[in-house]
């Protein structure tokens, strides 16, 4: 796949490294990095994605933001799932809003 050299290669980190086993149980969080980085040294356009409000905590948040940053991923889109716990789309929001305002995101 690399060899074809998409305009943008995507691949979804998806959680905090806490929830792998539980949202992606076939995936490794630091494989996942691994081919971030690997992608952007070879001069592609990197992008991953995110679920907020599966459970995980600012600080997972923050921890996972500073990995994509040193992995050299360009592009992130953060996704809101809503289902049962209200408190935490609000609280996922906020912390959208919070982050870029000081371009973290």
């Amino acid at each position: 796949m690399l060899n074809e050299k998409p305009e943008i290669l995507n691949h979804n980190m998806e959680t905090v490294p806490r929830l792998y086993k539980r949202v992606r149980p076939q995936a490794k969080y630091a494989r996942s990095l691994e081919l971030l980085r690997i992608s952007r040294d070879r001069g592609l356009v990197t992008k991953t994605g995110m679920m907020l409000g599966l459970g995980e905590e600012a600080g997972e948040i923050e921890s996972v933001l500073d990995d994509l940053v040193s992995a050299g991923c360009q592009i992130l889109t953060l996704g809101n799932t809503c289902s049962r716990r209200p408190r935490i789309c609000r609280w996922s929001g906020g912390f959208i809003r919070m982050n870029s305002r000081v371009g973290r995101i």
